[in-house]
C-alpha cells in the first residue's frame, strides 16, 4: 500500500472498511479516535465561547448598572477576560486540520503538536482560567458598598457584611479548585494515550516506507 493509498485511508476511513494489513488498520482507527475527540474539543469551546459571549454582555450591563468603581472596574475586567477565554480557545484550536497535501508523517506529526497544545493549555488552566477571575471576584465583592445606595434587584443578591464575602469567595475557590482539577485531569486522561498512538503509527510509517 502506497502513501497516497494510506492517505485516502486517513481521509476517508469508517469502521466498515475491511483492512488486513497493520498499517492501515492503525491509521483508520486513529483517524476515528481523533474524530471523536474533535467533536468532543469542539463542543466544549463552542459552550465555552457561548457562555463566554453571554457574560460579557452580563457583565458590560452590571459594570454600566453598579454604582461602586471597583466593583465596576472588575466587572469590566471580566469582560476583559472572557475575551481572553474566547482568543484562546481559537488560538489552540488552530492547525486542527493539517493540509490534506501533506505526507501522511507531517499530517500526524500536525495533529500531534495540534493534541499537545490542548493538553497544555488544560494543564496550565490555573494560570489562565481560574486565577485572574478568582482575583477579580476579589476586587468585585470587597469593592462592594453599602446596597442601600443601589436601587437595583441585583443588591440584593450580593453580600454586604465582611462575613459573607469571605463565605461567597470561599465557595468560589472550591468550585475554581474542583476545575482546576477536572481539566489537568482530562489532560492526562485524553491526550497521552492518542499522542502515544500517533507516534506509534509514525513508527510503523518509517519501518514501511523509511519515511523521514
Amino acid at each position: 500500500m502506497n502513501e497516497e493509498e494510506l492517505l485516502q485511508v486517513w481521509r476517508n476511513s469508517s469502521n466498515k472498511q475491511q483492512i488486513k494489513v497493520n498499517l492501515p488498520l492503525l491509521v483508520a482507527e486513529l483517524r476515528n479516535k481523533m474524530e471523536a475527540i474533535d467533536r468532543k474539543i469542539k463542543a466544549r469551546d463552542q459552550k465555552e465561547i457561548v457562555a463566554s459571549i453571554l457574560g460579557m454582555i452580563a457583565f458590560l450591563y452590571l459594570a454600566y448598572d453598579i454604582p461602586f468603581v471597583w466593583s465596576k472596574v472588575a466587572c469590566l475586567l471580566t469582560v476583559g477576560w472572557f475575551g481572553y477565554v474566547i482568543y484562546r480557545l481559537k488560538a489552540t484550536s488552530q492547525g486542527k486540520e493539517p493540509d490534506a497535501g501533506l505526507p501522511l508523517q507531517a499530517q500526524l506529526e500536525a495533529r500531534k503538536l495540534y493534541l499537545r497544545n490542548q493538553a497544555r493549555m488544560l494543564n496550565k488552566v490555573l494560570y489562565w482560567y481560574v486565577l485572574p477571575p478568582f482575583l477579580i471576584n476579589v476586587i468585585f465583592f470587597f469593592g462592594l458598598g453599602d446596597p442601600g445606595v443601589w436601587d437595583s434587584p441585583l443588591a440584593t443578591f450580593l453580600p454586604e457584611d465582611l462575613v459573607s464575602k469571605f463565605i461567597v469567595l470561599g465557595f468560589i475557590f472550591v468550585l475554581y479548585a474542583y476545575i482546576t482539577w477536572m481539566n489537568r485531569k482530562a489532560a492526562r486522561t485524553y491526550y497521552p494515550p492518542l499522542i502515544a498512538e500517533i507516534e506509534q503509527t509514525q513508527r510503523e510509517l518509517v519501518r514501511k516506507d523509511g519515511l523521514p
